[in-house]
Parts: structure tokens; C-alpha cells; sequence
């Protein structure tokens, strides 16, 4: 599935990913601010590319809980929450090699990252079928 604008399919923001490739999350730069909205629970941050959102992770420490995953990165829930969600996290982590060696392996993994960060099965799909699963180049799709 190519979107050209958004038809009402799914939501906008993954539309807006899906039509910019460069755009890896939709929710780039404001992971925190959601989840201290209340519309997102979890969420793995980048040291180097997010800086910002990881100090204001560290300066609500008393909402939320950060943890080290991999070097260079911190997992980030609702405090009381996500401590299951940490351990998936890192689980499928260690065992990417193994799930991109299957057929169609690529594609289940996606699909179980994008559950676990909380994406409708409709967003998974779009991600899976769109330019960016394809071609996207961060630590965790390859």
C-alpha cells in the first residue's frame, strides 16, 4: 500500500510516515509528551538521535520508568505499567537474527515491535507494506 494523502484508512500520522520515507516513527521527538498524555505507554529511545526526549524521560522519573536496554539507547513506560513491556522489548531484540533468518521472518518481527509499542494491527500493516519497513535503515529493522 502506497498513500499518496490520507484517505481516512488509517490513522494520519502513519499516513504522513508512510509518505515520507525519511520518517522512520511518526512519533519522532515527542514520545515522551505522549506518554505523559496518557496516549502512548512505551517507547525505546536513542542516546544520539534523542537527547532531549531522554532527559525529559529522566526528569519525570517519578511517572515514568527508564530503563538502559541495548548501548546507546533506554526503554521508557508508564511506571507500574510497562515492566513486562521492557522484557519483551528485549527479548525480541536479542533474538532479531534468528526471526530475520525465517521467511517472512522481517515482517513477523514488525509486526510484534509494533504491538508492543502500541500501533493498531491496521498501522502495522501499513508500516509492513510501506516504503519505509522496506528501506528503513535504524538498528532495529536490520
Amino acid at each position: 500500500m502506497r498513500l499518496n494523502k490520507y484517505d481516512g484508512s488509517i490513522q494520519p500520522q502513519v499516513a504522513w510516515a508512510i509518505e515520507q520515507p525519511q520518517v522512520i516513527a511518526p512519533h519522532e521527538d515527542q514520545e515522551i509528551q505522549l506518554m505523559l498524555d496518557g496516549k502512548k505507554d512505551f517507547a525505546v529511545l536513542e542516546l544520539i538521535k534523542a537527547p532531549k526526549q531522554v532527559q525529559l524521560a529522566l526528569e519525570n522519573g517519578t511517572k515514568l520508568d527508564v530503563r538502559s536496554t541495548f548501548d546507546g539507547e533506554v526503554s521508557v513506560s508508564i511506571r507500574g505499567h510497562g515492566a513486562n513491556k521492557h522484557y519483551k522489548y528485549m527479548r525480541l531484540m536479542a533474538d532479531k537474527a534468528s526471526w530475520f533468518k525465517q521467511v517472512g521472518g522481517k515482517k513477523r518481527f514488525n509486526t510484534m515491535m509494533g504491538r508492543l509499542f502500541g500501533y493498531s494491527e491496521e498501522e502495522i500493516e501499513a508500516f509492513n507494506e510501506s516504503d519505509v519497513s522496506k528501506n528503513c535503515t535504524c538498528g532495529k529493522c536490520n
